[in-house]
């Protein structure tokens, strides 16, 4: 009887410090997510610099993303984003319905480049729903979308 409260209490005490881990480690965990299963996502390769998540708020930031540009273009990349921040209802955040309360982009940098028949951006947006339509993703509802000084290169 001793011997299975000792094992309980490891157990107890190993899935409570892994929870831990993942708490403390979500920023780390985002970054992996966004830099490895994005490229899945958008067909072309993603970076991000830094970011800072608190689930308890639901608030998050992301700096220095940079998306790269499709196969067929020249250009070094297709954007380049200062800082996002995102609002999220924490309540809604395992629900078919995600609410978004705020999306703030700053210092966007886009990159239009025509290449054959099409653009860079429009290659990118048809990765994109070419993934949304094998995979079926929460449906989101944004109240706020902001976006500041952005710039375009063509």
């Amino acid at each position: 009887m001793r011997k299975a409260l000792v094992v309980l209490v490891i157990l107890l005490a190993i899935v409570a410090g892994a929870a831990f881990w993942v708490y403390e480690s979500l920023d780390v965990l985002v970054k992996f997510t966004l830099e490895h299963y994005g490229p899945d996502v958008a067909g072309v390769p993603i970076r991000v610099a830094h970011v800072e998540i608190s689930p308890t708020s639901g608030r998050g930031s992301l700096k220095g993303i940079e998306i790269g540009n499709p196969q067929g273009f020249t250009a070094p990349h297709a954007a380049r984003l200062g800082e996002v921040r995102v609002q999220v209802d924490p309540a809604t955040i395992r629900s078919r319905l995600v609410r978004i309360r705020e999306i703030a982009i700053e210092g966007p940098t886009i990159v239009y480049e025509r290449g054959g028949k099409t653009t860079n951006l429009d290659a990118i947006h048809r990765n994109i729903e070419g993934y949304v339509s094998r995979n079926a993703p929460p449906n989101w509802f944004i109240s706020s979308w902001n976006c500041s000084s952005m710039n375009f290169g063509v």
